[in-house]
């Protein structure tokens, strides 16, 4: 039996401010933070100190499922999104 602590990145850290901006402005998209039980790789940065968070392409209820797939526009989406917070993070906004 494999297990962690429990972590994850509030809400209110500026990563995650980041992201849901960028969002809002590039995919007219208004993420809420949600907590789900399962473990990560994200769990080491964090224990290192650096903010993680998960956001990504496709239906929660799809992932990990037989059928499991991504449409192309989202995930175009989703590389706008993520590019807009990296550099947002890195270069300050």
């Amino acid at each position: 039996i494999h297990a962690s602590e429990p972590n994850y990145t509030s809400p209110d850290e500026r990563i995650f401010r980041l992201l849901k901006a960028n969002a809002k402005e590039i995919a007219g998209l208004d993420i809420k933070p949600i907590i789900i039980t399962g473990g990560t790789d994200a769990r080491f940065l964090r224990a290192k100190g650096v903010p993680s968070i998960h956001y990504g392409p496709g239906a929660l209820h799809k992932a990990h499922a037989y059928d499991e797939f991504v449409e192309i526009k989202d995930l175009e989406v989703v590389v706008r999104v993520m590019a807009g917070t990296m550099l947002d993070f890195i270069y300050g906004r």
